[in-house]
């Protein structure tokens, strides 16, 4: 039997590998800080599209996952949690909307949400495996080639506001999610 690249995790969650070439303990590593992927476009630059996050709630108005145009504040979308409750927020025109998800937090709850932009003026959004709501009336939230960085962990790299929610797993789909999939996804 052969074990190659095991990391013991003292937390619930992974952290970043920390390779330490065979020397003894005492390696360290930079701090996880809340950052960007590198350009999406190629990836990602239409519709539809889908993100997700496993997050956890620390209270007041706070950002956890955001698909967006780095240069600018008002061109994004994103998860946050907003007066206690999980909210899709599209503003890829200047213009901002919400999709509200009914899913209220306490202080110290974990979450899941995942959200789907089917076009520009269709979006649904599922917290905690519960239902999935829609919204068919977003007003043209046009994605442009602008947006194409995943922010994890907070709102904007322009002006950043540092209300941010701990991250413990983010993704993003060039695909619309089903409702059954998002269901499955974000059951805690």
């Amino acid at each position: 039997n052969i074990i190659f690249g095991a990391q013991l995790e003292q937390q619930s969650y992974a952290t970043s590998y920390i390779p330490n070439y065979g020397t003894a303990a005492g390696v360290t590593r930079a701090a996880d800080n809340p950052n960007s992927t590198g350009d999406l476009s190629s990836l990602v630059n239409s519709y539809p599209f889908s993100m997700y996050v496993h997050s956890k709630y620390v209270g007041g108005n706070r950002f956890t996952l955001a698909f967006s145009n780095t240069s600018v504040d008002n061109q994004y979308y994103t998860i946050s949690v907003v007066d206690d409750e999980v909210r899709l927020d599209a503003r890829a025109n200047g213009t901002s909307e919400r999709l509200q998800s009914g899913i209220t937090l306490n202080e110290g709850d974990e979450f899941k949400a995942a959200i789907v932009m089917e076009s520009d003026t269709i979006g649904k959004i599922c917290v905690n495996g519960g239902s999935v709501l829609y919204k068919n009336d977003f007003s043209l939230q046009s994605i442009n080639s602008s947006i194409k960085y995943l922010i994890i962990g907070k709102l904007r790299i322009v002006n950043d506001t540092g209300d941010r929610l701990p991250v413990f797993e983010a993704r993003l789909y060039d695909e619309a999610l089903s409702d059954s999939k998002l269901e499955e996804l974000t059951t805690l």
